[in-house]
């Protein structure tokens, strides 16, 4: 995969969106490819032959673009919103994916740490606060392929933002989680 944009928007009621360069110095030119949003497949973007491209994200919200040959389709596993996976596209995904989400993010009492791997892993997850110290270690051992949601309980914590790190033999992913 060759990256993707992330577009934060924290308007409280407008999308916004803004012109970036899709090649800075030491990557990959995009120049006049297409990008997909994630979130709707159907909004398809050219980049410019100089490599700006216009992006945007709906209010309170986000959207994350891909080249529109690397995107990989997702679709709901149950009725719960936070349980994704990614379905099968031809040759779209990869061997070996890792993907990490927390809920409620914001979080009071517990967090729900949910990973889905394409391939059974060594899976090692570690909460880490903003100075880089080890706080919890939530999970250490075999996880097979599929999703699996582990439970990090809040207990004896301050209100701050951390960061949960999850390895899964050779792929990192990091999620922030904000304790509340």
């Amino acid at each position: 995969m060759s990256g993707a944009i992330i577009v934060l928007n924290n308007h409280d009621s407008q999308t916004k969106g803004l012109w970036i360069s899709t090649s800075p110095t030491g990557w990959a030119n995009w120049a006049n490819l297409w990008l997909k949003n994630e979130f709707n497949p159907s909004e398809r973007i050219q980049i410019q032959a100089d490599g700006r491209v216009y992006v945007q994200a709906p209010a309170r919200g986000y959207a994350i673009y891909v080249l529109d040959n690397e995107y990989v389709a997702y679709t709901l596993k149950s009725s719960n919103s936070n349980d994704i996976e990614p379905m099968l596209v031809a040759n779209s995904r990869p061997a070996d994916l890792l993907t990490v989400s927390a809920f409620p993010n914001p979080a009071s009492e517990f967090a729900n740490i949910n990973i889905y791997l394409t391939k059974d892993a060594a899976v090692t997850v570690n909460i880490y606060n903003t100075n880089g110290q080890l706080v919890a270690n939530v999970y250490q051992g075999q996880l097979l392929a599929g999703t699996k949601t582990l439970q990090w309980t809040l207990e004896n914590l301050k209100p701050d933002l951390y960061i949960c790190k999850v390895i899964a033999n050779s792929l990192v992913q990091v999620v922030k989680i904000v304790v509340k």
